[in-house]
C-alpha cells in the first residue's frame, strides 16, 4: 500500500457500489474469513455503472459469502 499513489479527476458521487461488488468477486483463499474494506471521500453513485442500487450491491456480498464489509468514509456521506 505505501507504493500506491493516488491520481484522481474529482469526480463525486464514485463508483463505490460497482467498486465494492468487483472486490466480493475476486478470489479468496478457501475457508479465508472475507473482508472488504471501502475508504472513500465521497458518496456513492447510484445507480452504478453495472450496480443499480445498494441492496443488489449487498446481495452480491452475501452471494459471494463477504464475511464482512469495513467502510470508511465521511459523517455526510
Amino acid at each position: 500500500v505505501g507504493r500506491l499513489r493516488c491520481v484522481g479527476n474529482n469526480t463525486i458521487p464514485e463508483s463505490a457500489l460497482d467498486g465494492v461488488v468487483e472486490a466480493a468477486r475476486q478470489p479468496f483463499r478457501q475457508g479465508a474469513t472475507k473482508v472488504v474494506i471501502l475508504i472513500t471521500d465521497a458518496e456513492p453513485l447510484v445507480p452504478d455503472l453495472e450496480t443499480r442500487t445498494v441492496k443488489e450491491a449487498a446481495d452480491v456480498l452475501k452471494k459471494q459469502g463477504i464475511d464482512q464489509l469495513h467502510t470508511v468514509l465521511r459523517r455526510a456521506d
